[in-house]
């Protein structure tokens, strides 16, 4: 069934450019316009796209010799592993960055001026724990795979869309062939106003919003059921296409279509919650708290509010989010404090009484804690990145 009538296909269908991988330059070949698009029907522009999607890249291939490797190195000579592991390490290099030997910071080219990504997952992604410091949407395209972080672990099935949490380590374990993952990002900074009409209603997403806004999620997993529904996916590959071919007004084009989606999600497709039953309601009550100015939030408040003793609370916290009461609260006062940085001319001393700090001095320690900046610098380098984006555009 069209569920999208052919005088407004070319919304949703783009043209590839040149892309930097093979399955982009395949698809590149298919299109030249937005407007050449209406003569796919829904269902041949689904299977289309899915078919280059299904393509093994070199990446892929590389990916996947390497953890045959690791299967099998009683199989493998000396030359054949230093092989393997220059490719792997030369892969691993581009997608990470601040390595660790335990948790490696996923790399993105997110920006205020570019806030959303939408791209192939690699098959066999390096199975190390990693995190990332955007909001992310995963989509299972094809085949199964596994999330897994220190907190939980759970199986994500065909059609399934998870709301990966925020700057929590975790993987995703696809080392099958046939499982294709398409990944959604989306810059922090410019998550509130994409979904603002969202933030106003009560619901699951404005939940996980409001915890990915201040640096933490209330609920470090949700998992939409969509069935493989055909709406959802083909709003999904008119991203992937309108990412890949960068035609003018290519960011109006992935706002729009990326409200369009969430509102299939809330609306049409049967949600669920992971999360520590403990943490999330502690968590929503500290950001409720700094909603209302006139309340200050104590470690001894909290405990007294849920029944814990403070060393309970911080215990709690520290197990789901790595950070105690008092660490917890710095971070999402600190986030607070830069969103007025970068979108008020406020002056700072006015800024540290907002956001609960004795004065500016306070407000300068605490925030270089958190972004290795004063807020001073923190505000004119964003000043700067803006105008740097207008000069662009």
């Amino acid at each position: 069934m069209n569920f999208i009538c052919a005088s407004r296909r070319w919304l949703f269908c783009a043209t590839m450019g040149a892309g930097k991988l093979n399955w982009e330059v395949h698809i590149a070949n298919m299109y030249e316009t937005r407007q050449a698009a209406i003569d796919y029907s829904d269902d041949e522009f689904m299977d289309v796209t899915s078919q280059e999607l299904t393509r093994m890249t070199r990446e892929e291939q590389a990916l996947r010799n390497y953890a045959r490797m690791e299967q099998h190195r009683d199989r493998c000579t000396d030359a054949e592993r230093t092989h393997r592991l220059r490719e792997y390490d030369a892969i691993t290099d581009k997608l990470f960055e601040m390595q660790t030997p335990d948790i490696w910071t996923l790399r993105t080219d997110l920006t205020p001026q570019d806030p959303i990504q939408v791209r192939k997952r690699f098959r066999y992604f390096p199975q190390v724990p990693y995190r990332h410091n955007h909001f992310e949407l995963l989509y299972v395209h094809a085949g199964h795979c596994r999330y897994v972080s220190p907190i939980q672990a759970q199986n994500l099935e065909h059609g399934d869309f998870c709301l990966v949490e925020y700057g929590v380590p975790h993987q995703i374990l696809n080392h099958s062939d046939a499982c294709i993952l398409i990944e959604l990002s989306i810059h922090r900074e410019k998550l509130e106003t994409l979904c603002a009409s969202l933030l106003e209603e009560e619901h699951i997403l404005t939940r996980y919003f409001k915890g990915a806004l201040y640096g933490v999620a209330s609920h470090p997993l949700v998992i939409f059921q969509t069935g493989g529904t055909q709406a959802v996916q083909y709003y999904l590959l008119a991203m992937l296409c309108e990412y890949q071919a960068r035609l003018p007004h290519h960011s109006v084009m992935l706002e729009a279509l990326l409200n369009a989606l969430m509102v299939i999600l809330i609306t049409g497709c049967k949600s669920q919650e992971y999360h520590s039953a403990e943490a999330g309601p502690i968590l929503d009550a500290i950001w409720s708290s700094l909603q209302e100015p006139d309340r200050e939030v104590t470690l001894a408040s909290i405990a007294q509010e849920f029944g814990y003793s403070p060393r309970q609370v911080n215990r709690i916290l520290q197990n789901t989010y790595g950070r105690t009461f008092s660490g917890l609260l710095r971070k999402l006062r600190m986030e607070q404090a830069a969103k007025l940085l970068r979108e008020s001319d406020l002056p700072i001393s006015q800024i540290a009484a907002e956001v609960h700090c004795a004065d500016a001095s306070h407000l300068n320690k605490s925030f270089r804690q958190e972004y290795q900046l004063s807020p001073r610098q923190y505000r004119e380098q964003n000043s700067q990145e803006i105008a740097k984006g207008g000069k662009q555009a």
